[in-house]
Order: structure tokens, then C-alpha cells, then sequence
């Protein structure tokens, strides 16, 4: 349902967008992270989803509180559960992702933000090989890339 919330194109966007928030914080009422650990990751991954593309006006945050938000909730769906040897691909998205938001975020020390970009890019390429993952990992190098970029200007 947080997932029909969040694609819908009916209706006004904030309010589905709480909605999908709301069910998805009722989901981790049911999977916790001992019992359903893939599943609790991938609602920390949709929540960070939401809030990493969210405007202000659809969560009532400023901009950066929603990349905070965003990378919170990375960060927990790496944190033990999507590890190198147990989701490696799950964890290789979520890295990205996560690098996305700090690639981007316009608060906080921009060296840092960047050099936390690069580090994830890197690490998602332990699986997003070019053999393995041709898209992937062409869209990985290329914010890599871009992170080494910004690090050297």
C-alpha cells in the first residue's frame, strides 16, 4: 500500500506521500529487523526513497532535515542487514543511493559530503561490476566520476 501511495499520480502529492509514509512506519511495526531483516531494509530503503526526493511542502521539513531523513534511513538498511555477504545487491543500490544524497546535499561540510559521495560509489562497485551489472555500473562509475570531480575543484 506505501508503495501504491507513493507512485500515485492522483490526488495531491503531499498527502500521498504521508500516506505512504504512515504505512510504511505501520510495516515496521510487523517486520523488525530481527525477524524480517530484508524486509525491514527495503521499507528503511523506501522511506529513504521518499524523503531523499521529497519536496518541503510534502513532508512539512526543509530540504535538508529530508536528505537527513534519507540518509538515517540508508544508513539503517546498511547497518547489519544489507551487507556484502548477505544482500550484496541490495546493498550495492542502497549504497548508491545513499551517495546520491550526499553528492547532492547543499548542507553540511561539502568536501565531506563529497568524499562520503565517492566512498559509496566505490563500494557499490565491490558488486555493480561492468561484467555482472553493465547499467549499473556505468551509472555508478559516472557519479563516482562526478564526486572526484567536484573533490579536485
Amino acid at each position: 500500500l506505501g508503495d501504491a501511495y507513493r507512485e500515485r499520480v492522483k490526488g495531491e502529492r503531499p498527502e500521498n506521500l504521508k500516506r505512504a509514509l504512515i504505512c510504511y512506519r505501520l510495516a515496521l511495526s510487523v517486520f523488525s529487523q530481527k525477524d524480517f531483516p530484508r524486509e525491514w531494509a527495503a521499507i528503511h530503503t523506501k522511506l529513504g526513497f521518499i524523503f531523499q526526493h521529497a519536496r518541503a511542502e510534502d513532508t512539512e521539513m526543509d530540504t535538508d532535515m529530508n536528505l537527513r531523513c534519507a540518509i538515517v534511513c540508508y544508513e539503517g538498511a546498511l547497518d547489519d542487514v544489507y551487507t556484502l555477504e548477505s544482500f550484496p545487491v541490495e546493498r550495492a543500490a542502497t549504497l548508491v543511493s545513499l551517495g546520491n544524497v550526499h553528492l547532492r546535499r547543499p548542507s553540511g561540510n561539502r568536501r565531506e559530503n563529497l568524499e562520503q559521495a565517492r566512498k559509496c560509489y566505490h563500494n557499490a562497485l565491490d558488486t555493480f561490476t561492468e561484467q555482472a551489472f553493465p547499467l549499473e555500473y556505468q551509472q555508478t562509475v559516472r557519479n563516482l566520476n562526478e564526486a572526484e570531480h567536484l573533490l579536485r575543484s
